[in-house]
């Protein structure tokens, strides 16, 4: 006799509805990707209470909520939503009140198109400006037909980007006591780093690219040439900072041949001068 399968069954929510949107709501972004990318991995998640404002209608939909965000004529993410604000007057932008959603359930996926929900909610017919309502009892098959699924990192608090800082400097101090194995995992490492949300970006750097560049340096700023002004309290080894010729931010690689060590004026002179 076999057995029952003791798995628990997914939960479907209170209510589903999708929630239109235009790519014209959204500055800087000109394509569906961009949306997903700059505004549901990065800004709603570290905005304050995951609060999506609008201009307009809001939804009138229930705590706890699945909405289905449209754009374009897709489905590209989903969040639950906690609440809804409609402000006393609009904001000097022109928002007229705020959906909030619970930051750690937005997810982005492969866009998903009408045939594709038609055949989970045999009901739905197209889409519009309408904000529909779908029967909940489809949503844990939606979540099972999503592919390429992913999640907002949570944000990381500025305790926690100190912390990074202190450990990255600990991992560059070990990669430069051995020189052999640094430039063993220099030869198959990747050059482009993963990125982490914080109050802003910072990008999670490569230990062995910077001791690899101020070894090379050898005391001296590789941009003017003079020696480091000053050296360490801790260990007595001379100051100097590593720039990415291209910067990170700028889709530049977290590489030897793209880094420079520098001297501190001349490094604020790169960004500033």
């Amino acid at each position: 006799m076999a057995q029952r399968s003791t798995a628990p069954k997914p939960k479907c929510p209170v209510e589903v509805r999708i929630l239109p949107m235009d790519l014209s709501d959204f500055d800087n972004c000109d394509s569906i990707e961009d949306v997903q990318r700059r505004f549901f991995c990065e800004d709603l998640p570290s905005g304050e209470d995951g609060r999506y404002l609008y201009r307009t209608r809001g939804l009138q939909a229930k705590r706890g909520a699945a909405v289905l965000f449209q754009c374009e004529g897709r489905i590209i993410a989903t969040a639950i939503l906690n609440g809804s604000e409609r402000f006393k007057k609009p904001t000097k932008d022109g928002y007229e009140g705020c959906l909030n959603f619970d930051k750690k359930s937005i997810k982005i996926f492969d866009p998903i198109d009408a045939a594709a929900m038609r055949k989970i909610w045999p009901t739905f017919k197209q889409f519009s400006q309408v904000r529909q309502k779908l029967r909940p009892t489809g949503y844990p098959e939606f979540e099972r037909q999503l592919r390429g699924v992913r999640s907002p990192k949570t944000p990381l608090s500025v305790q926690e980007v100190e912390r990074y800082h202190a450990e990255l400097e600990l991992q560059v101090a070990r990669a430069r006591r051995d020189p052999q194995a640094r430039r063993k995992r220099l030869a198959s490492a990747s050059k482009k780093p993963q990125s982490v949300t914080a109050l802003t970006t910072v990008f999670d750097r490569n230990p062995d690219v910077i001791a690899e560049v101020i070894e090379r340096a050898a005391g001296v700023c590789e941009k003017c040439g003079e020696p480091a002004p000053f050296l360490r309290r801790k260990d007595g080894s001379p100051y100097l900072e590593v720039h990415h010729k291209v910067t990170l931010a700028n889709g530049g690689e977290d590489s030897v041949e793209n880094a420079i060590a520098i001297c501190p004026n001349c490094h604020r002179k790169l960004h500033y001068g």
